[in-house]
């Protein structure tokens, strides 16, 4: 299928409906039922503005969504979210007995973190090299470790997806170094310029980006990243805008009759 909107042109314009083979890595990876809608682009960074309160507005009756970020350096990475984005605040109580923050975060096991294998912006010598760069996508699933998936603290506060350490004091049965891995998949600031990845235990994965520059901003602990442009897409089973508007109005409904939708 084809992906449900306009064609936009920019400096940075990551273009990801003009990149099927990124959208036709991931479609094994979404839940079955939408698996064959199309893309709706709801956000764009270069063509909506830096904004987290814009993002928020424009995904707020969207169930499903697909973020791609791609940095300054070239790495292309990103999320798929089954549950509605929203503003949530509260504290939780983990297996040892402290209190934490974990209590803003709420999602599906359905969620999953992905990235190009390499950055866009990897010389190719022809166009089936291009294709195969933008087809090999790594994919990291839910671990089931914790069900810290997605997080807004408020409209200037960040948008999270990933962190924190496993709810279950058992749950590194595997070895798996907790203490490496207690941060966030991916954490964007409410100006959306810039971002950083960690090594997260909620999907298994290391930080993000892959590319190695002189102005890449990392540490042993997280990597920093700036923004080049950034898309948030929706999956729609019509294939036009209209159609998929009237959808949309229909889930806002009950959305904010279940006060699901930040006002």
């Amino acid at each position: 299928r084809n992906a449900t909107t306009q064609t936009h042109t920019h400096t940075h314009t990551l273009a990801f409906d003009q990149s099927p083979p990124i959208m036709d890595s991931l479609r094994p990876h979404l839940p079955f039922v939408v698996q064959q809608d199309n893309f709706w682009l709801k956000y764009s960074l270069t063509r909506d503005g830096a904004s987290l309160q814009t993002l928020l507005h424009k995904v707020r009756s969207s169930s499903r969504t697909v973020l791609a970020i791609e940095t300054m350096e070239g790495d292309v990475f990103g999320a798929f979210c089954s549950s509605p984005w929203r503003v949530m605040t509260g504290k939780k109580k983990d297996a040892h007995g402290v209190i934490s923050d974990g209590g803003r975060y709420y999602g599906s096991g359905e969620a999953f973190l992905w990235r190009l294998a390499k950055p866009r912006i990897t010389p190719t010598k022809s166009v089936e090299e291009q294709i195969n760069l933008e087809s090999t996508t790594e994919v990291f699933l839910w671990t089931g470790k914790n069900r810290n998936v997605q997080a807004c603290t408020s409209l200037s506060g960040e948008l999270v997806v990933g962190g924190g350490g496993a709810d279950d004091a058992n749950a590194n049965e595997d070895g798996t170094d907790q203490t490496q891995m207690m941060g966030s998949g991916i954490a964007l600031r409410a100006n959306l310029e810039r971002g950083f990845s960690d090594p997260c235990l909620t999907f298994g994965c290391p930080s993000l980006p892959t590319a190695n520059s002189s102005t890449a901003f990392s540490s042993s602990a997280d990597t920093l990243f700036e923004i080049a442009n950034m898309e948030v897409w929706t999956l729609t089973p019509v294939n036009d805008t209209e159609q998929a508007e009237k959808l949309e109005l229909g889930r806002q409904f009950v959305f904010d009759h279940g006060n699901f939708v930040i006002q």
